[in-house]
């Protein structure tokens, strides 16, 4: 925690952890979300399913508070879904679901069926994305928009920012997409605030490549249509980033978790709304040692009114990257099952760790699988998964 201010209660005490295990054969994603799907005043859990073509949905148990129905997997036509986002989009009273499968530039809508509320009609697919979707009213117009981040065929880099606007005319639908071009970027945070006080949602970015935190402001005199971009340089790959008023002057300041352990905050201009200043980094120690801070919130949490900065860290980044003595690039990666790097780098088979252990092969049972190559973000060429 990014506040000194903050220390832990003696008599708070917390009940025991609770384990879901996998929805089927797949993985949990990132995340989840417990929200009330089907109107019956009790919170249900939702989690993405990394590598099956669903969702899975525990409904909570009205006659057990505090518990959850043994999951549902609901169908959404992608090969695995990473990320997703809920709104009532047709207006019946009932959350739906975005979902998207950023391995494939893939995002689908599940609306609910109003008359069997928490179940779900059949998947429609929207668009390409490469990030989380995100959902606001962009255009003000009372009906909730999708925003999405596609990115060209064959490549991981986003190429631009797409507002799908909701049809009033046919409420679930949306009518034609309006790009804003990025010009290519490799975005691992993605978030939507008004950065201008304008009452528009504004899109924030943050660039893993290129070390920069990116702005579009939504144009007040056309409501849903983005200006250009703004860069603000940050000197870190950025893994995370929040918003909040840090500093209680009224401007939405950005929070980033980066490569390097600790945050850094840029604070939002006073004398020009809309504008970031230069940022400022504040350490945090990290548990274990060199851990980086891969994501992060506010949220004011010792409740004297200032918000605070909440840090999650990952270990030791010496630890399992794999250095190709090729082209030298190198992915920070957390399974030391896979090995970054072009494919001509990899048939030579000559690989060494980045803490000086030196050259070593490829054991002959951990070939590479080139038949199913996934991409490196880290450093932005293919890596191979080993064959076990």
């Amino acid at each position: 925690m990014a506040s000194g201010a903050g220390t832990p209660s003696p008599g708070l005490v917390y009940g025991t952890t609770v384990y879901f295990g996998q929805f089927g054969s797949g993985q949990f994603g990132g995340y989840g979300l417990l929200t009330d799907f089907n109107n019956d005043g009790v919170l249900d859990l939702i989690v993405p399913q990394s590598g099956m073509p669903n969702i899975g949905i525990s409904y909570g148990d009205t006659n057990h508070p505090g518990t959850f129905l043994p999951p549902i997997a609901i169908g959404t036509v992608t090969s695995g879904s990473d990320n997703f986002a809920v709104a009532d989009f047709n207006g019946d009273g009932l959350l739906d679901i975005v979902v998207s499968d950023t391995s494939d530039h893939y995002a689908a809508i599940l609306l609910q069926n109003s008359a069997h509320p928490g179940t779900f009609l059949g998947a429609k697919y929207i668009g390409p994305t490469q990030s989380k979707p995100l959902i606001a009213d962009m255009n003000q117009d009372g009906i909730p928009d999708l925003v999405l981040f596609p990115a060209d065929p064959g490549q991981y880099s986003v190429s631009g920012v797409t507002v799908f606007f909701g049809d009033s005319h046919n409420p679930g639908s949306f009518l034609a997409p309006v790009t804003t071009s990025l010009g290519g970027a490799d975005l691992r945070a993605v978030a939507l605030a008004d950065m201008n006080s304008d009452g528009l949602p504004d899109v924030v970015l943050g660039n893993y490549n290129a070390h920069t935190v990116t702005v579009l402001l939504n144009d007040v005199s056309h409501p849903g249509n983005l200006l250009p971009k703004v860069d603000y340089p940050v000197g870190a790959p950025i893994f995370d980033l929040a918003i909040g008023d840090m500093n209680g002057d009224g401007n939405p300041d950005v929070v980033l978790g980066t490569l390097f352990s600790g945050v850094t905050i840029l604070l939002g201009s006073s004398a020009n709304p809309g504008q970031l200043l230069p940022p400022h980094g504040y350490p945090v120690t990290a548990t274990p040692a060199g851990g980086r801070s891969l994501g992060v919130a506010v949220g004011d949490i010792d409740g004297d009114g200032i918000l605070d900065v909440v840090s999650g860290n990952y270990g030791d980044a010496r630890k399992r990257r794999w250095h190709c003595k090729s082209c030298h690039a190198l992915c920070y990666g957390t399974n030391a099952r896979y090995i970054p790097g072009r494919l001509d780098c990899l048939r030579r088979r000559r690989w060494r760790w980045t803490d000086g252990r030196g050259p070593e092969p490829v054991p002959s049972k951990q070939r590479p699988d080139f038949s199913a190559p996934t991409f490196c973000r880290d450093v932005g060429h293919y890596r191979y998964r080993y064959q076990p």
